[in-house]
């Protein structure tokens, strides 16, 4: 296992002792963390950008079928408002069954 390797160019791992050998050891663990952290934020990040994603998409896409209804709706109200409306020419004809007379008023 013991190849020479040094991590820091130009030092020899076990020329300087142990104990610099153990604080090379730690420098390479610390910024292995590092590394491991920052690329696992990177990808919580990227994980939550995905799920924002598909949140957005999954709103829009109801939304999008919100207006399609309100559409249809609007589209049949007017047909049913120019069924009992459409064929009066008076305006007092063209009272709704349900209210006659919105005032609250008799009619007579």
């Amino acid at each position: 296992m013991n190849d020479g390797w040094s991590p820091v160019p130009g030092h020899d791992r076990w020329g300087a002792g142990p104990t610099s050998a153990l604080a090379e050891a730690v420098g390479l663990v610390e910024r292995a963390i590092d590394g491991l952290r920052a690329s696992g934020d990177v990808e919580w990040e990227a994980r939550a950008a995905a799920l924002y994603r598909a949140a957005v998409a999954e709103t829009l896409q109801a939304l999008v079928r919100d207006r399609e209804l309100l559409d249809a709706t609007v589209r049949q109200a007017r047909a049913c408002q120019a069924m009992s409306f459409g064929h009066s020419d008076r305006p007092e004809q063209a009272r709704s069954a349900a209210v006659p007379y919105p005032d609250g008023g008799r009619p007579w």
